[in-house]
């Protein structure tokens, strides 16, 4: 593919995404995004088949940014022999909120947030990744922390759901904080401390 049509795809993808998160998903036209991105309707359509195939790659975005930074079964051992339990839990947080607060990430969480309960697609999306994909991820881990003995032999279905509603509760603390543009200081260190509360019970 040349790297002119790259670019224009790119132009209505990141035109999509500032139209989505203001106005909504349904909201939006593709006139609109064609507008925006200074193309004629029957251009855009040359690169997308419609606003569907966009919501599309703007999922793709979001999924391949977290998985750049979710740690592979590979590497979980040598984590865990390298990083107290303490660090790989912090670690593991920061990595998401630095991963997830540039503004078009945030951008692509807040079409998320608007239309997962009203979208099909996007709800289906959000169940895969956070209830399926994360939620093996972060077991695989607390898995290798038991049989290394470093945390108690708790169930790991218990131990996981527990571990994610927190980061699922904060996380999402912090994003509508990010977004009404407060200082997340205090917000930081009440994560810390809730962190180290889990990590007390399980250790």
């Amino acid at each position: 593919m040349d790297a002119a049509k790259t670019s224009t795809k790119d132009r209505i993808i990141e035109s999509s995404i500032d139209l989505f998160s203001e106005k909504g998903f349904y909201e939006t036209s593709i006139r609109e995004i064609a507008k925006k991105c200074n193309l004629q309707v029957s251009s855009l359509y040359s690169h997308f088949s419609g606003k569907e195939e966009i919501l599309d790659d703007i999922l793709k975005i979001y999924r391949e940014e977290l998985v750049k930074v979710r740690i592979p079964d590979e590497r979980i051992e040598s984590l865990v022999n390298s990083m107290s339990l303490e660090e790989i839990l912090a670690k593991g947080f920061t990595v998401l909120i630095d991963t997830t607060s540039s503004l078009r990430m945030n951008k692509i969480i807040k079409i998320m947030v608007m239309e997962m309960y009203r979208n099909p697609k996007v709800r289906d999306f959000y169940t895969q990744w956070y209830f399926n994909e994360n939620r093996i991820s972060i077991m695989n881990l607390f898995k290798r922390l038991q049989a290394q003995e470093k945390i108690k032999k708790v169930d790991l279905e218990m131990l996981t759901s527990v571990f994610g509603a927190l980061m699922n509760y904060f996380y999402h603390e912090y994003f509508l904080a990010k977004l009404d543009h407060k200082d997340t200081k205090e917000l930081e260190q009440k994560i810390e401390q809730h962190l180290e509360f889990f990590v007390g019970l399980i250790k």
